[in-house]
Formats: structure tokens, sequence, C-alpha cells
């Protein structure tokens, strides 16, 4: 099996668990640099050439370091699923964290010693936050901290880092990455260690407006994870259908869809059968995911809804399956 003939090797592993941790590693950054808007810092951030962003090839080296563990975990899936076990949170963010705690843990595959998780920043009895991760490189010998998040923005305008916003549109792109060098990168040392590198590690994939030209922001890493969004959903074409992903397939697919899911009559066209915000994946006649969609209702979109409640055509449906390839 060629995990590096692929830019997706997490879908090659059996185990959905196991795609997931491959994921949390092999997966590409958002950020190739940070954007011009926190060039211009205040006393009151964190400068952001003091906070490194890794980069695509950072995650590649250590996902082909760590791949025969990922097979061997693959066919003996225990140790993980234990660990997972004690995850309480069903935040996606949460469980991110929490796959990347089980990839530090594993120190015999990268240089990184994991002192602490989650420490909190105290300030009297007040709670100023937490440090995610808390790393000493063995190679560097250097204290690292880590803050890491995954994020799914929708990019609104001109795709500058303000107008990338959430689903929901009470997140933003440019929001997170203040309050990170505000915030949560605003600590220069902890009880017992004084910290010398801090990197931000932010994943996940950016959706654009459905039936535009893509132009990749020139912040965003050239290999990051791409989808459309609008307030309708297009009629599938022929030979493809819509599925409804569930929260946490918005970070990895599944590789096997009920069979409800899968085209039967390759000449009909399939509209989507919900009717509600979240992530729609497109499916092609092999059950493979050819296209990541959002859809974002507003109080608009009710005009869109036909009478047997399913959504009507968009009408840039063929500007967005044109651009499938470059999914």
């Amino acid at each position: 099996m060629d995990f590096f003939g692929t830019n997706q090797p997490w879908l090659l592993f059996k185990h959905p668990l196991v795609r997931e941790l491959a994921f949390s590693i092999a997966s590409p950054p958002l950020l190739a640099h940070w954007p011009e808007s926190l060039a211009l810092t205040t006393n009151h951030l964190m400068p952001t050439q003091d906070i490194a962003l890794p980069d695509d090839s950072f995650w590649q080296k250590h996902f082909a370091n760590y791949l025969p563990r990922l097979q061997q975990l693959d066919a003996h899936p225990l140790p993980l699923e234990q660990h997972m076990l004690t995850l309480r949170n069903t935040r996606l963010g949460i469980r991110f964290e929490h796959l990347l705690a089980f990839w530090l843990q594993d120190s015999a595959y990268h240089p990184f010693t994991l002192l602490g998780r989650g420490i909190k920043r105290m300030e009297g009895q007040r709670t100023l936050g937490e440090i995610d991760f808390l790393i000493l490189n063995q190679d560097t010998r250097n204290i690292e901290h880590w803050e890491v998040a995954i994020k799914f923005y929708l990019g609104e305008g001109n795709l500058c880092a303000e107008q990338w916003l959430g689903p929901n549109r009470r997140d933003s792109l440019d929001r997170k990455l203040k309050h990170l060098c505000q915030h949560q990168f605003n600590v220069s040392h902890t009880d017992d260690h004084t910290i010398n590198l801090r990197r931000a590690i932010v994943k996940g994939r950016l959706f654009y407006p459905a039936g535009t030209t893509v132009d990749f922001p020139e912040w965003s890493t050239p290999e990051h994870l791409t989808g459309f969004w609008s307030y309708t959903v297009p009629p599938a074409p022929a030979g493809f259908k819509w599925h409804y992903a569930s929260r946490q397939e918005w970070m990895v697919e599944n590789t096997h869809f009920p069979s409800n899911e899968i085209p039967q009559n390759a000449k009909s066209i399939h509209y989507p059968v919900y009717w509600r915000n979240g992530l729609y994946l497109l499916l092609n006649a092999e059950n493979k995911v050819v296209l990541h969609f959002m859809l974002r209702i507003t109080d608009k979109s009710h005009k869109f809804l036909n009478n047997h409640n399913t959504l009507k055509p968009n009408p840039n449906a063929a500007d967005i399956f044109n651009q499938i390839s470059i999914i």
C-alpha cells in the first residue's frame, strides 16, 4: 500500500481511530505564515515572529517516522482505543488534541518528550488559560509550548483573514489567531520550566465560495485541505449522491457508507436529503468522497426550498463541479 503516493494517506488505514490519528499527523496545516493583519502587533500581543508555524514538510517527516506504529495500530488498535475511551468531551478541537497527545506520548518515534498537557495558568484564584502541550525537544534541548487547533472556516469577500468565518459566524480565523498571540502564547515560563520555543498547530479545512474562481490566500499553505460553501446545495450529478456528514466526519470522512447513501441509478439527479446546516460529502460511483461542501442556512435561505422540502438547484452548480479536480 503506497502511503506516500496520495495526499490523503490517512484514508488508507482500516480502523477509524487510526485514520483520525494519521490525519492529525499527516494532514497539512492551514497557515504557511502569519497573515499581514497580525504583522503589526501591540504590546498586548506575542510577536508573530516568535511563534513557529510547523510546515507541511514537518508533518510529512513525522508521519513517515510514525508509519510503522500506525500500521501496527491498524492491526492491533487496543492501545489507541483505550486512550480514546478517556476522552469525555465531544468537541472536535479536544478530540484533535487528544489524538496528538497519543502521538506525543509515543516518544520512540520523535524527539519530543511530553512534560505536561492542559497546564492551568493561574493568577491568584483566577484561571487565565491552559497550555495545551509543554514539550522537551530532545534534539535541541528546548522547552516548547504548543497550542493546537482544528478549524473549519468559510471564506467571504476578498478572503482576507478577517473574512474567514466559522459555519455559525461567531468564530473567525483573524479572531482565533489574535487570541493565540494575545492570550494563549502570552506566557514565558511555568513553575518548573522557561519556554524557549512556541509552536502554533492550526489544521482543518478552508471552504471557498461556490461558483467562484479559487485563489488561495497568500498566507495559506499550498497543500491545505479545501471545499466549497453556499446557502444552497446543488443537485448531485448523475452517478453521484450527497452524504450528510456527522460532526466527527468533519475531520475524517468514513470510508464505508451505508448502501442507501450510494447512487443506485446513474441517470438520476440526486438532491440533498437534509435541510440543515453542516457538511455534505459528494460520493462518486466508487463510494469515494470527491467534494466537501458546507451549507450555511440563513434567514434568506428559505427561498431556495422546494415544496417537497429539498433544495432548489444552485445556479453555480456547474462551476462547483468543474472545480472538483482541485479538491
